[in-house]
């Protein structure tokens, strides 16, 4: 339970705060978003600050998509006050946005500035009810001011290409900031002076990489019913109009999106990622065949890197929003005796109902069994 301010002093009580974590990360053409560290920071600032476990900060994941974009959208204008929107994905060359197809395949989906504003302006509202993006994307300053014009209140951007280490360092000091209280303003003048005098010159050399975009001409028009004076210090404060049914946990839940934490408990069931792995075309073809298949069986000769191909395919379509969110279960055979035991018994086990043929039709009402010698 949070102390009542004295008499005159301001109250640090942030309310309920819900983040929605949207990635793209296409197979082709673009180097892979370690989206799951930049998850795992924001995560450890929330538990930090000790209202991830009170339910003060709720946090979701999911793929962007010009689909999920337009449901957060659908939900920030049921609300008075914003949602925070942390949008990890490349940029073009022209200064747009590439998402990712709603198939959930790894497709790309291009989106120029003009298709960017239809879809942030679905409902007539714009980003109204949108309080901040964080745009985790290198040079998106261009970016940003599609999102300011379309009425986010705030966007944190970039003006030039940063590090991994920079970005990592960045986001997770100022999530940790503005978790406990402090507003948008001051959470991220903060963090830029801890970059400052960070001992990894890499990292200080580019703390004012950073920018906070402010829309001003909203903020100063009374619109926004967030605190603050039009000078970007907005604290999330809870709006005593707001319907206290708004932000219900199950109003949180948009099909397509996942609780943070419950991504992160399903990563254990995977194995961890394979180290400088370079995503091939052949992934985004196994994909494509199994959004129609059951099975795909991958073979070659030892060594071409079928098990890596396997490991990355799995962590990939695993995510949320993708093929097969959080529905993917990897099982370890320690042994290799244990392993050919195994694939024996299933071999036996086809085989028994299906006769003598590699490839036999069952009886009538029954599924086709196809069996492949391993």
């Amino acid at each position: 339970m949070w102390s009542e301010p004295l008499a005159g002093e301001a109250s640090t009580d942030p309310g309920l705060c819900v983040l929605f974590v949207l990635y793209a990360s296409p197979l082709a053409n673009y180097l892979p978003i370690d989206f799951e560290s930049e998850i795992d920071r924001i995560v450890c600032s929330a538990r930090d600050s000790g209202r991830l476990q009170t339910g003060q900060v709720r946090l979701n994941v999911g793929t962007a998509s010009s689909s999920s974009l337009t449901k957060l959208l659908t939900l920030s204008h049921a609300q008075r006050s914003g949602l925070i929107l942390h949008l990890a994905a490349h940029g073009d060359e022209a200064g747009g946005l590439i998402l990712e197809s709603t198939k959930g395949t790894g497709e790309v989906h291009s989106c120029s500035h003009e298709k960017l504003r239809k879809i942030l302006n679905v409902g007539g509202r714009g980003l109204r009810g949108v309080s901040l993006v964080f745009l985790s994307s290198c040079s998106s300053k261009k970016l940003a001011q599609v999102f300011i014009d379309c009425g986010c209140q705030h966007v944190i951007a970039t003006n030039r290409t940063v590090l991994d280490a920079t970005a990592r360092a960045f986001t997770e000091r100022f999530y940790g900031a503005l978790f406990v209280g402090k507003s948008i303003a001051s959470a991220f003048e903060h963090t830029k002076e801890a970059l400052l005098a960070s001992s990894h010159p890499e990292v200080a050399d580019q703390s004012n990489a950073f920018l906070l975009l402010t829309n001003h001409d909203r903020l100063e028009g009374g619109d926004c019913p967030c605190t603050g004076e039009g000078d970007g210090s907005w604290q999330l404060m809870e709006c005593l109009e707001r319907p206290s049914s708004v932000l219900s946990q199950r109003d949180t839940d948009i099909e397509g999106f996942q609780e943070a934490c419950s991504f992160q408990d399903k990563l254990t069931f995977l194995p961890p990622q394979v180290e400088d792995f370079f995503r091939p075309p052949v992934m985004q073809q196994v994909l494509m065949l199994l959004r129609n298949r059951r099975a795909c069986a991958l073979h070659g000769p030892e060594g071409i890197g079928k098990t890596a191909l396997g490991v990355e395919i799995a962590r990939f379509a695993a995510s949320p929003g993708r093929l097969f969110s959080s529905n993917v279960l990897h099982v370890q055979l320690d042994q290799k005796s244990r392993a050919v035991k195994t694939v024996k018994e299933c071999v036996d086990f086809f085989m028994a109902r299906a006769g003598p043929c590699s490839v036999a039709e069952a009886p009538e009402g029954n599924s086709r069994c196809v069996v492949w010698q391993l």
